[in-house]
């Protein structure tokens, strides 16, 4: 399962997954991207990435 982020902030950004060990990057404002399912709750934490809908 995964789950769509978009990245709200400005500049680049890069996350790496707790349990995955996948580094997410995230380039641009608007930017979406499809993350691992386990990862996600880690990701949400941080306030520049928001689920897309």
């Amino acid at each position: 399962m995964t789950i769509e982020f978009e990245y709200t902030g400005h500049g680049q950004l890069a996350v790496k997954g707790p349990a995955t060990g996948v580094v997410y990057r995230f380039e641009f404002h608007g930017q979406r991207q499809s993350v691992h399912g386990v990862d996600a709750a880690s990701l949400r934490s941080i306030p520049s990435l928001k689920p897309s809908r």
